[in-house]
């Protein structure tokens, strides 16, 4: 009763019959025909099971199972604890600080074991995106992107979660796309505005420079050069050659 977290404490023998038990069987139990007993035993190593419907508490669970030797390494049976998934489902408000995120934790056959927020009916039953499974199986670890069933774009990350060699469990984090990029949208946008008025200052200074340093002058000889044509002989520029650049020298040559 001080462990919420567990379903049930046991032990069984080398045959699966189990002998000790928190919660006081109703019936006989053997677990000889149980996946995470045998992988126990045989492997003699600590094993997770799937998603499994404890024998003795009747709910929802996984199981951790340790194998326990003999004084001369002969393997006698093992210890067996159930986890209650309803623990799993608690949010994290760090976790959550980004609206329409997903938590979903799933065994390595792709059952799901927990998943906030959702419908609790959904324990117990395989993940309906295929495609997201077989990225899961093949990558271990990683990102990728899906459509949801109303249309909407997910960013999901997902990662394995192992205690030996094989994988246990898969753990993903769906975001909404949206969510997921309105800061950067938003840094964009602050960016984009700020490079807009740079670039609205850039091209007024260019256009004052441009009126100071070169239409100014060019409009100087312009009116100089219509003075020549209508038959003004004495039409000058009057523009120093020094410190004007190429248009002081055109000046200078056209005077």
């Amino acid at each position: 009763k001080q462990y919420r977290r567990y379903t049930n404490f046991g032990a069984a023998h080398i045959n699966g019959d189990v002998f000790c038990s928190a919660i006081p069987p109703t019936r006989p139990v053997n677990l000889a025909g149980q996946p995470v007993f045998q992988r126990a035993v045989e492997a003699r190593q600590f094993v997770v099971s799937e998603y499994l419907i404890g024998h003795v508490s009747g709910k929802p669970s996984i199981t951790f199972a340790y194998p326990v030797l003999g004084v001369n390494g002969e393997t006698l049976g093992a210890v067996f604890a159930g986890v209650d998934l309803d623990w799993l489902t608690q949010p994290s408000p760090k976790l959550y600080s980004v609206p329409g995120t997903t938590l979903v934790l799933l065994d390595r056959n792709g059952t799901i074991l927990a998943q906030n927020p959702g419908p609790k009916d959904r324990v117990g039953k395989r993940i309906p995106d295929a495609a997201l499974l077989g990225t899961m199986l093949a990558k271990r670890e990683g990102a990728t992107e899906t459509r949801l069933h109303d249309g909407h774009q997910q960013l999901i990350g997902f990662a394995s979660l192992s205690a030996g060699a094989e994988p246990d469990f898969y753990v993903t984090v769906g975001v909404p796309r949206a969510s997921a990029f309105a800061g950067i949208n938003r840094t964009f946008r602050q960016q984009l505005l700020w490079l807009a008025i740079v670039a609205l200052l850039a091209i007024t200074v260019t256009w004052i420079g441009s009126n100071l340093f070169i239409l100014r002058h060019v409009k100087t000889m312009l009116m100089a050069t219509r003075r020549l044509a209508d038959g003004d002989l004495s039409a000058r520029v009057g523009l120093s050659s020094r410190g004007q650049g190429e248009f002081g020298e055109l000046a200078h040559a056209f005077d």
